[in-house]
């Protein structure tokens, strides 16, 4: 026979009859069916293909929830989301897919309905990796043939250290 004394920073104390003890509980939130079905809708529609379904971006924005759409996503953290989807990735891709080909969405469609690059005041966001590397040349190379030739010319010739 036991009665629960109080609630405090996530301990219940309880008191029976022979002691009193502390009885952790948690605080974590499990993720229901429900949440599940809504990520899985929230990703088929905000990022229809494959390619970036593992990136913080779209979890960081779905946590952020700039539009109000979705109410559910307060009830974990954005990595919880991000994990959630990881650790079931094979079954939500097959749900993604069935989703999509229901709902005609195009699941080739890198943008989406937004695309995950845009940042949260709405502006466009565009990934560089491939423009710094197309048509730039580095900044030595500004130099004409004929400089470029003599450099390579005093370079090559040898170092004499007994004259």
């Amino acid at each position: 026979m036991s009665r629960v004394l109080e609630k405090r920073s996530g301990i219940v104390f309880a008191q029976s009859m022979l002691l009193t003890c502390y009885i952790p509980f948690s605080l974590r939130a499990s993720f229901t069916a429900d949440e599940d079905t809504l990520l899985m809708k929230y990703i088929a529609t905000y990022n229809p293909a494959k390619k970036y379904r593992c990136g913080n971006a779209l979890y960081k924005r779905l946590e952020a929830n700039v539009d109000n759409k979705w109410n559910w996503s307060k009830t974990h953290p954005w990595q919880s989301w991000q994990y959630r989807y990881r650790k079931n990735m094979e079954e939500f891709d097959r749900r993604i897919l069935k989703y999509q080909k229901k709902k005609g969405i195009d699941p080739e469609d890198q943008l989406g309905i937004k695309s995950q690059f845009l940042s949260f005041d709405g502006e466009v966001m565009t990934d560089r990796s491939k423009e710094t590397s197309k048509g730039k040349k580095r900044a030595g190379s500004q130099e004409s043939f004929e400089q470029q030739k003599v450099k390579r010319a005093k370079l090559e010739r040898p170092a004499r250290f007994w004259e």
